[in-house]
């Protein structure tokens, strides 16, 4: 039976053949692609909050013209 500790440190228990992290008796890698969504909409939300997709239109349009010999 797996020990539950009280605080919120992950747990590394040994098995015969790979290393399992094991985090409030769950493990982790079950939760991972979640936690990277999560991690990634944040993220994204975050640069369309500080104005980043005006700049990399911006940037794009400056590449695309100079590219083809307008800009």
């Amino acid at each position: 039976m797996l020990h539950r500790r009280a605080c919120a440190t992950p747990t590394i228990m040994k098995s015969s053949s790979e290393k399992t992290v094991y985090f409030h008796g769950k493990t982790i890698k079950k939760h991972l692609p979640l936690i990277i969504t999560v991690g990634a909409i944040l993220m994204i939300a975050a640069g369309i909050y500080t104005g980043e997709p005006a700049a990399v239109w911006q940037k794009a349009v400056s590449i695309c013209l100079s590219c083809i010999g307008i800009g």
